[in-house]
């Protein structure tokens, strides 16, 4: 069976053919007519080399002629073979704090949106890799699965924001349930869990899910995201002005900070990674370089077809139809 891979320029190309048979049609009716006026069936052989079946011919010829190469702008392609292609790369379960405390702008414009932009920023580097992507702040969902599809993962991570899930704290202990779950039928040890978070954290049971993370081989990153000397956490109206900020039961502005010993701890505790966050790409490097020291696992097998392009006979039977019209 042939394929044209650029059949969507089908009807672009169906225009100059038509209006190409067109001419001939006419240029050939009106050759017929001339030569009806002026001559007769007995003086017709004055004429060298003219034969009405030539000029039918030269007509079959130019069209198909012209015809072929227009089809060879298609780039016909017919189906050789099939063949299986077993992926390999790391699994990335990315977990995103979108408490609101990562409204703080300590980080420009807002700790939350210099983490998107630094996801977005390790998932370009990254090839080879599935990511999927965990919200978290009182409580944690999974906002996309596992998936090699990086334009569909940026699709779900482009609307977060610190509404997406209500909740004014943080609870690192229910991002990594969610996330260990998300693994659960994933058989390869590959398994690499990438907080983003400021650290605040007032988890109930973290100490009991970060070992089951280590039972279980799981890799753990975390970017910290803020500063040491923090800043005053705004609240939002519902067009996302800023109309004061959070304030404690002292009735004093809470300035939310960096915490740094959290992150350091639980990262050491599962044998990964932590980094704070810079104003260069030199976190994302650190992280990059991190995961890709890790073992590679195997994805699901991807089958390729294997097609034979088809242009250039058409091209060749494009001309040769045409030097025959010339010929003639």
């Amino acid at each position: 069976m042939i394929l044209f891979i650029n059949r969507e320029y089908v009807l672009l190309l169906l225009i100059p053919l038509f209006f190409f048979f067109l001419f001939r049609l006419l240029y050939s009716i009106r050759y017929t007519r001339a030569l009806r006026l002026l001559l007769t069936p007995r003086s017709q052989f004055l004429l060298v080399g003219y034969h009405p079946i030539k000029r039918i011919l030269k007509i079959i010829f130019s069209f198909f002629g012209f015809s072929l190469l227009l089809l060879a702008f298609l780039r016909p392609q017919i189906a050789k073979d099939t063949i299986k292609v077993a992926k390999e790369g790391w699994n990335v379960l990315i977990a995103l704090d979108i408490s609101r405390s990562m409204r703080s702008s300590d980080v420009e414009p807002s700790r939350l949106s210099a983490a998107k932009e630094k996801i977005k920023q390790l998932v370009a580097s990254l090839s080879c890799t599935r990511v999927g992507l965990v919200l978290f702040s009182q409580d944690a969902f999974i906002q996309c699965p596992l998936t090699d599809d990086v334009d569909a993962f940026l699709l779900f991570l482009d609307p977060v924001d610190s509404e997406t899930l209500s909740g004014s704290s943080t609870s690192l202990d229910r991002a990594l349930r969610v996330s260990l779950d998300a693994f659960k039928n994933i058989s390869d040890t590959n398994k690499i869990i990438l907080l983003l978070t400021d650290g605040e954290d007032f988890s109930h049971d973290l100490t009991t899910i970060s070992a089951e993370s280590k039972k279980q081989h799981i890799l753990l990153c975390a970017l910290g995201i803020g500063t040491q000397e923090g800043a005053p956490i705004p609240k939002l109206d519902v067009q996302g002005n800023v109309i004061g900020y959070e304030k404690g039961d002292d009735g004093h502005v809470v300035i939310s900070r960096l915490n740094d010993s959290v992150l350091a701890q639980l990262t050491k505790q599962l044998e990964g990674l932590y980094v704070r966050m810079t104003s260069d790409d030199s976190d994302v490097q650190r992280i990059k370089n991190f995961i890709k020291a890790q073992k590679k696992g195997f994805f699901d097998d991807k089958e390729i077809s294997m097609n034979f392009d088809l242009y250039p006979f058409f091209i060749c039977g494009g001309i040769a139809c045409l030097l025959l019209e010339w010929i003639l």
